[in-house]
Formats: C-alpha cells, sequence, structure tokens
C-alpha cells in the first residue's frame, strides 16, 4: 500500500491510499501543482529510502506532501 500525506498550512493533514506506487506519485505531483502556482516553490525529490518514495515541499512554510510505503495487518481483531 502507498499512503499520499498531505499537510498544507491552510487545512488539515490528509492521508490518501492507494494501491499503485505510480498512481500515488502522480496524485501527489498533480495535487501540489493544484495548490502552488509559483514553479520556483516547487522542490521535489524522489528517494531511495526503504519506505519514503516521493516528497515534495513547496513553499517557505513548510507545505509538503509524501508518499510512502507501508504494509497493512490484515490480521486486526
Amino acid at each position: 500500500m502507498y499512503v499520499v500525506l498531505w499537510n498544507d498550512r491552510h487545512a488539515e493533514p490528509t492521508v490518501h491510499l492507494f494501491s499503485d506506487m505510480y498512481e500515488a506519485v502522480a496524485w501527489a505531483r498533480k495535487a501540489v501543482h493544484s495548490v502552488c502556482y509559483c514553479r520556483e516553490d516547487v522542490v521535489e525529490r524522489n528517494c531511495d529510502g526503504v519506505d519514503t518514495i516521493y516528497h515534495c515541499s513547496y513553499s517557505c512554510e513548510n507545505d509538503h506532501i509524501i508518499v510512502f510505503r507501508c504494509e497493512i495487518d490484515k490480521e486486526i481483531e
């Protein structure tokens, strides 16, 4: 499972779940560009970490969106 965590100072943080990594990253990029109109503010990083796939900050106020991999425990009682 891939989780997109969106932390923007104008709203509460949100979490969005995806089963496909490329879909999650594409959604995150589209989300950033829907709220940030100044391309110079967008700093995208593809991450080589085990869990973090993509990180993008898009303002001087630490607004950011992160895509990371997680495992969902299907054996919840």
